[in-house]
């Protein structure tokens, strides 16, 4: 038999065949014994409360939630939830709704490093660490994973393993600030002082504008006893645009106890101001204009502050102070959030509180 031949055998049969399969599989589905098509179950979405999202955020988050409930399987939105309420440091909400992501995709080491990091922030560090193991050893090519987890391990007191990835971290990539700075932070947990300032001015050799980097650094040079120069680097974290460690860091947050910086005056003050304690809050953004004077939001919550306490002279003089000091290019945007304060504070209800005279 030729090749023609088969062929036209193959062709020929062709419909005979089908017809053939097709019965096959009709019998087997009717009988249910070779087949059975099984529905997918519906994984419920995750709770939402909104409520200390503030408006904006909450209107933007309850819009994605709605059409993710109509379009269950847009990943993209249910990130977008998530990340929203993890900037809006709604720790828990988004610990549960990046759980959810990393169960609908297991084999994704991204949702668990995201996932590792809100954990880290709230802060569970055990939680944490089980999440950038997972996340390392699903991708052992993520830095970033393997960065974060051997700071996690450092908080845990796991300082030989933390040791054994940030030493590998930095072989790797000798540009790795953030390796040096754990290096750092490490040392100074074992109490190595000399290398724990080496691994710091290292990694701000590599960027100079690491702010917990340096307060870490300035901490280190009050244990030698060397004041001078830890002011000094005290001065220069104050500099804008200085970066954050990736959680909230516990030697940071102790020298700013010590020391407080202008940034630190303002987040007290904005915390006095949520107690409803706006003499606190005016004079510590008082303080913070003293330590910086071109600290423009201390300068406009001081618009809110005297509006507070029924110093309406004073509260004008704060609006006229913060527009003349604007820029041009947002002008109009800083302008109408002046305003925005000074409004809300001048028709506050109730009696204003009685506040101290402040320093001019």
């Amino acid at each position: 038999m030729t090749f023609y031949d088969v062929t036209l055998f193959v062709r020929r049969r062709r419909t005979v065949f089908a017809a053939a399969a097709g019965c096959v599989f009709l019998l087997a589905a009717a009988s249910g014994t070779m087949f059975r098509v099984t529905a997918m179950p519906k994984e419920s979405l995750p709770a939402l409360d909104v409520k200390s999202l503030g408006p904006y955020y909450a209107k933007r988050v309850v819009e994605m939630y709605r059409e993710l409930q109509s379009h269950p399987s847009n990943e993209l939105l249910a990130e977008r939830i998530a990340s929203v309420l993890h900037y809006r440091k709604q720790h828990s909400a988004a610990e549960e709704w990046f759980h959810f992501l990393s169960k609908r995709n297991p084999g994704s080491a991204r949702y668990l490093y995201e996932l590792g990091l809100v954990q880290a922030q709230y802060p569970d560090f055990a939680a944490a660490v089980r999440s950038f193991a997972t996340a390392v050893r699903l991708d052992s090519r993520n830095t970033d994973a393997k960065l974060q987890f051997g700071l996690a391990l450092l908080e845990t007191g796991k300082i030989d393993e933390s040791l054994a990835i940030l030493q590998d971290l930095v072989h790797r990539d000798p540009r790795n600030h953030y390796a040096y700075y754990g290096l750092g932070r490490l040392y100074a947990a074992k109490e190595a002082l000399p290398q724990a300032i080496g691994a710091y001015r290292k990694a701000l050799d590599l960027l100079p504008d690491f702010k917990a980097c340096r307060l870490a650094l300035a901490h280190a040079l009050i244990l030698q006893s060397k004041r001078e120069d830890a002011e000094r680097e005290l001065a220069a974290a104050e500099r804008p645009g200085s970066n954050k460690a990736p959680w909230e860091d516990p030697i940071a947050k102790a020298v700013e106890a010590e020391f407080p910086t202008a940034a630190e005056w303002v987040r007290r003050g904005g915390e006095a101001t949520e107690r409803g304690d706006p003499v606190t809050a005016l004079r510590a953004n008082l303080t913070a204009l003293e330590a910086d004077p071109e600290r423009g939001d201390a300068q406009i919550n001081l618009i809110l502050l005297y509006a507070m306490c029924g110093e309406t002279e004073k509260s004008a003089a704060a609006f006229q102070t913060a527009v003349a000091r604007i820029s041009e290019e947002d002008r109009e945007e800083q302008a109408k959030l002046a305003a925005e304060r000074r409004n809300t504070g001048g028709t506050a209800p109730g009696s204003p509180a009685k506040c101290l005279s402040a320093p001019s």
